[in-house]
């Protein structure tokens, strides 16, 4: 009989969770469910009021500076060449610190580009002892980060520099076709290691016209 392997759904999905407060139909929409925000307030409350009477963990997000930059450098990580790993800390800090003084179960430390930034932000978890978090890579090809390095060497020098805190490490906004391989890079190397994947819908980002 092959192991039995516990699966855990990582989130109940805002959108579809907000279609039973609200009519109205955002598909197409340029802004989505976000739009929500702006002209269904009450539903957008009672949806979490939802999330809460189920007894849900919550999980704060905490992505790659990157996104700073607008010029859509999230999607390869160029940025920590210029930038040292007390820099990433020092900018990530304030973030980290008050999603953990909200008291959120998990920090996502998600779409991260490059093994350095994913290393700062391990470090970083370490000033904030009990705090679980799981740390997520963004990957250009089924075997390699977005910014380049081995995604089997970015976890290695991940899970050694905090092995404690960290609960689960996988790949996020990657290729569909890419998972299985990645997945199988991390426990190559991690046999015991708990994975974590949310992959995008198969598109590709155009980054000269960003869409």
């Amino acid at each position: 009989m092959s192991k039995i392997c516990k699966v855990k759904l990582l989130d109940g999905s805002f959108t579809s969770q907000v279609s039973r407060h609200t009519i109205k139909d955002v598909d197409g929409h340029p802004l989505w469910s976000s739009v929500y925000l702006t002209t269904e307030p009450e539903a957008c409350v009672e949806t979490h009021r939802d999330f809460i009477r189920g007894h849900i963990e919550t999980a704060a997000s905490i992505g790659p500076y990157g996104t700073v930059l607008r010029d859509g450098s999230e999607y390869s990580g160029h940025y920590v060449d210029s930038m040292t790993e007390a820099d990433l800390i020092a900018w990530h800090r304030p973030n980290v610190e008050a999603l953990v003084r909200a008291g959120v179960d998990y920090l996502a430390l998600e779409t991260i580009p490059a093994e350095k930034e994913a290393l700062a932000l391990v470090k970083l978890l370490r000033e904030f002892p009990g705090q679980k978090a799981w740390l997520s890579f963004s990957c250009k090809d089924d075997t390699h980060t977005s910014h380049g390095e081995l995604i089997s060497s970015a976890v290695t020098s991940c899970l050694l520099a905090n092995p404690d805190q960290i609960q689960a490490i996988g790949v996020n906004c990657v290729r569909p076709s890419h998972v299985s391989t990645l997945v199988r890079c991390i426990k190559q190397s991690h046999p015991t290691v708990q994975t974590i994947v949310y992959p995008n819908k198969g598109g590709v980002w155009d980054s000269v016209h960003m869409k």
